[in-house]
């Protein structure tokens, strides 16, 4: 198990690069593994909200995180439903993608939230209220991290602007499928 930890940092760049036998030359955190550490996720998501800061995509990176970590699916279908609930998901379904489709679910729940619309929104296209509010209690989490490290400029104003932030992915449906690999 530790090997393998070893091996998933030396891959993300957290860990000075192995030598020909696989083992790191000297057991050394990069100036990733350093920020990485400080973060109570897993490596990968880690990264993931590291780079997304870095690039200015904070707001995408914390849902996409979120979305990742979550228990549960956003989605729901209940059992005498599910060909209604596979076409409300076809319909905000993004790039072929699971994690961007949740994403962009994210970001319309967080759109209806504006006008206290979320939950009603979440039930008429089959997604679970609580787990939406779930991520998005994820991601306020995520950004106090990458706040305590720096990656967010200090202040409630700066949190804020980082939780503002959404991905801006259309669904398919409303994009002529602009988002989907070519």
């Amino acid at each position: 198990a530790v090997d393998r930890a070893l091996e998933l940092l030396a891959q993300i760049d957290a860990l000075e690069p192995m030598d020909s036998e696989g083992a790191p030359k000297v057991a050394a955190l990069t100036a990733l593994g350093f920020h990485l550490a400080a973060l109570p996720v897993e490596p990968r998501v880690g990264k993931l909200l590291l780079v997304g800061a870095m690039l200015g995509a904070t707001g995408a990176a914390l849902t996409l995180a979120a979305v990742m970590t979550s228990p549960r699916s956003i989605f729901v279908a209940p059992f005498d439903m599910r060909d209604q609930a596979d076409e409300a998901r076809r319909h905000l379904a993004v790039a072929y993608s699971d994690h961007l489709t949740g994403v962009a679910a994210f970001d319309e729940w967080r759109q209806q939230k504006k006008s206290r619309n979320e939950f009603r929104w979440a039930r008429a296209n089959f997604c679970g209220g609580q787990t939406l509010k779930a991520i998005d209690q994820s991601r306020d989490q995520f950004a106090r991290h990458l706040q305590s490290i720096g990656f967010i400029g200090k202040g409630n104003k700066c949190l804020r602007e980082a939780l503002n932030g959404t991905a801006d992915l259309l669904p398919d449906s409303q994009s002529g499928s602009k988002n989907a690999p070519e």
